[in-house]
C-alpha cells in the first residue's frame, strides 16, 4: 500500500497501519459480534486492504476471470446465476434494493442494509452471496474492454502505478435496475486502489480467495 516517506518510518507506517487491519477483521469476522453482525460481511475495505489481508492469510484475491466462474456456478450466458427472473415464484436470490431508490428500500428481501453470507441459497458451486450484498474486490488492474477470453485465465494489464483502478465485482445491496445494475454477472466496475467504496461498500471476498 502507498505511503509516504522512505526507510524505518514508512515501515512502521506500513506495520501499523496493517496492525490495524488486521484488528479490524479479527474482530468483525473471526470472532462473533455482540449485535449479530457477526456473519455479515466486513466492508469499507480498500482493494490495498484487501490485498494485505490476503497476503497475511498466505492466500491471494481472485482474478476477475476466476470471479466469473465461481460466481456463474457453471451456468453460461445468463443474467444471473439462476436465469433471468430477478425474483422467480417471488424468491428471493440475494440482497438489493426494492423500491424507489433512493427514497424507500422495501426490504422485500428481509434487509435494507447487509445481510449474512449465507443469507440466500447458494449456486451450484455452493458459493454464497456472490451478487448483490456487498462489492467484492479481485486481483486485476482495470482495464478498457475487458480482457479477451484467449487464455484460460485472462488477467487485466499489470500494475503500473500504486493507485490506479481495481476491479470489483457484484453490486451492493444499493443496487437497482434502473440506477445501478450491476449486480448481474457480466457487470464489472471500478475503484482506486486507496479507497474503499461509500456507498457502496466493499468487502474482501475472503472466503473465495485463492492459495498463492
Amino acid at each position: 500500500m502507498p505511503v509516504s516517506g522512505s526507510g524505518k518510518l514508512s515501515q512502521t507506517r506500513i506495520v501499523t497501519r496493517s496492525r490495524v487491519i488486521l484488528m479490524w477483521v479479527e474482530s468483525h469476522i473471526l470472532q462473533p459480534s455482540a449485535d449479530g453482525r457477526g456473519a455479515h460481511p466486513v466492508v469499507h475495505v480498500s482493494w490495498n486492504d484487501a490485498i494485505a489481508y490476503c497476503t497475511w492469510r498466505g492466500k491471494r484475491l481472485p482474478t476477475e476471470a476466476e470471479w466469473e466462474r465461481a460466481a456463474r456456478g457453471g451456468h453460461e450466458n445468463r443474467t444471473l446465476w439462476w436465469g433471468e427472473d430477478l425474483h422467480p415464484s417471488g424468491k428471493h436470490y440475494m440482497n438489493v434494493w426494492q423500491g424507489q431508490f433512493p427514497v424507500k428500500n422495501l426490504a422485500k428481501d428481509g434487509y435494507t442494509q447487509t445481510c449474512p453470507v449465507d443469507a440466500f441459497p447458494p449456486n451450484d458451486y455452493g458459493l454464497h452471496n456472490m451478487l448483490g450484498n456487498v462489492w467484492e474486490w479481485v486481483q486485476d488492474t482495470w482495464a478498457v474492454p475487458r480482457p479477451i477470453a484467449s487464455t484460460p485465465n485472462p488477467k487485466g494489464p499489470p500494475s503500473v502505478s500504486s493507485n490506479e483502478d481495481k476491479v470489483k465485482r457484484g453490486g451492493s445491496y444499493l443496487c437497482h435496475k434502473l440506477t445501478c445494475y450491476r449486480y448481474r454477472l457480466a457487470a464489472r466496475s471500478q475503484n482506486t486502489a486507496d479507497r474503499h467504496v461509500p456507498p457502496p461498500p466493499s468487502t474482501i471476498a475472503c472466503e473465495s480467495a485463492c492459495p498463492t
